[in-house]
């Protein structure tokens, strides 16, 4: 049953001998067993299906255990569970889900649960093959919109998609292509950008999102070939394929602010993140003003904290724009979720 919890109306046999107790001081779904029947009520088909997997988690099968599910104000807002620093307009996440390795079955739910935890804003995914599109992407459509879920003119799954909520921004523009660097047998290393307008505010950005270019041991590269130097230069490329991406954006729109997340598979101490400084970015890392962790490598072992060292993971931004936050996300089910934490910022318009 879809619609306002207080009003809910819908009934289905149960046999369960536990249940909730009803809690209509809680907005965001409402369980309630009256006889021989459980009423389940949210705002959303979202709101339903975390009070279906709060009951069944806990009271079937001798399972138990939390469901972080947002919650509802008076006036029907969602409330996230980590809140925003004071002054933030909009919240930024990039994540690296991991594609379907290493059983995705069981780190997906971990995946939907810190996107409900955090409720970013807008959110750049790396490694969202077709999978991940029809059973992550798809359970958080009912909040954001993803613009671009093929890449332009292809059947190819967007493998870098952004995703935003419908109820805070307006689109304006969107694409994705291809890096025009990298290695060309595998699907994964594109670049998607879009220009979002802040309905509360009216303030138009640009964000791109991109999975840069690597060389793993398995790919075929020519015999003879330096794979270090050949490696590099790509990596080199995409930044300047990001900055050109962003230029045009201004060219055509005006001198607007830019965030540029992703898994851009280079470091602080690579000549590309150099180079994107020099274009006249600034690294979230080390500039937020509020709070910030750094010195943490981003890309760990599922279910393992990651060691210290250089991120790869980042947000670049540049404008009329403050960053409050970084944060780098080491919760012990978000480390469960993928090979890659997400990194959240919290981010005030100038």
């Amino acid at each position: 049953f879809v619609g306002e919890p207080k009003n809910a109306a819908a009934v289905a046999p149960c046999t369960a001998e536990r249940f909730f107790a009803a809690d209509k001081d809680s907005l965001n779904h409402y369980i309630e067993q009256k006889g021989g029947t459980l009423l389940l009520a949210g705002y959303s088909e979202w709101m339903v299906e975390d009070a279906v997997a709060s009951f069944v988690s806990r009271y079937i099968d001798g399972k138990s255990g939390d469901v972080v599910i947002p919650e509802i104000d008076e006036e029907g807002e969602m409330v996230i569970s980590v809140p925003a620093a004071d002054g933030a307009d909009i919240r930024i996440m990039t994540y690296n889900v991991l594609g379907s390795s290493e059983s995705p079955e069981i780190r997906r739910p971990y995946i939907i649960e810190t996107i409900k935890k955090y409720l970013p804003d807008i959110i750049g995914f790396q490694e969202s093959n077709a999978s991940v599109h029809s059973s992550v992407i798809a359970e958080l459509k009912s909040v954001y919109a993803v613009p671009n879920p093929k890449l332009d003119n292809s059947d190819s799954t967007n493998y870098t998609p952004i995703l935003y909520r419908k109820d805070k921004f307006t689109l304006i523009e969107s694409g994705a292509k291809y890096l025009r660097s990298r290695y060309t047998k595998t699907g994964t290393k594109s670049l998607n950008w879009a220009v979002l307008e802040h309905k509360e505010s009216g303030k138009r950005f640009i964000f791109t999102n991109i999975h840069g270019a690597l060389i793993m041991d398995n790919y075929e590269i020519e015999e003879g070939v330096d794979r270090v130097a050949l490696a590099n230069s790509w990596k080199i490329d995409n930044a300047l394929e990001i900055h050109e991406i962003i230029t045009g954006l201004r060219e055509k729109y005006g001198n607007l602010p830019s965030f540029s997340v992703g898994d851009f598979n280079f470091n602080k101490n690579h000549q590309a993140y150099k180079n994107m400084l020099s274009y006249g970015y600034s690294s979230a890392e080390f500039s937020a003003t509020v709070s910030k962790e750094t010195g943490i490598k981003t890309h760990h072992t599922v279910g393992e904290a990651p060691v210290e060292g250089a991120s790869i993971d980042h947000l670049f931004y540049s404008g009329d724009t403050t960053v409050l936050t970084h944060d780098i996300i080491t919760e012990e089910n978000t480390l469960k979720s993928s090979d890659h934490t997400p990194v959240c910022c919290d981010i005030k318009f100038d």
